[in-house]
C-alpha cells in the first residue's frame, strides 16, 4: 500500500513534553503525586506492616506490643488513606488526562 502523504512531521522532545504538562496544571500534578503515593503506601506498604505486627504479636517476637484493638484502628486508618487518597487521585488525575491531548497539539503546533 502506498501512502502520498509527504510532510515531515518533527518529533516531541520527551524533556519538553513532560515539562509542559508539569507547568500546565502544576497544583494538579502535586496532589495527583502525593496521592499515587498514598494510595501505593495504604496498598503496599501499611497492609504488609500491619500483617508483620500482627505475626509478630502472636508469635511474641513483638518488640513493640500493640493489642489487637490497635491493629484493628490501623487497618481502618489505612482504609480511611485509601478512600481519601482515591478521591484525591481521581480529581486530579482525571482533569490532568482530559486535557493533555490539547496541551500535546499546543506544543506540537508550537514546535512546527
Amino acid at each position: 500500500m502506498e501512502t502520498t502523504f509527504t510532510q515531515k512531521i518533527p518529533a516531541l522532545p520527551a524533556w519538553k513534553v513532560i515539562w509542559e504538562m508539569l507547568r500546565f496544571r502544576p497544583w494538579l500534578w502535586f496532589i495527583d503525586l502525593v496521592s499515587v503515593s498514598l494510595i501505593r503506601f495504604c496498598w503496599q506498604v501499611a497492609p504488609a506492616l500491619i500483617i508483620k505486627a500482627f505475626f509478630d504479636m502472636v508469635t511474641g517476637e513483638a518488640q513493640l506490643t500493640f493489642g489487637i484493638w490497635a491493629i484493628v484502628a490501623f487497618l481502618a486508618a489505612t482504609w480511611i488513606g485509601r478512600v481519601i487518597a482515591s478521591y484525591g487521585f481521581y480529581y486530579a488525575d482525571v482533569p490532568i488526562f482530559a486535557d493533555m491531548n490539547t496541551l500535546l497539539r499546543r506544543i506540537f503546533y508550537a514546535i512546527s
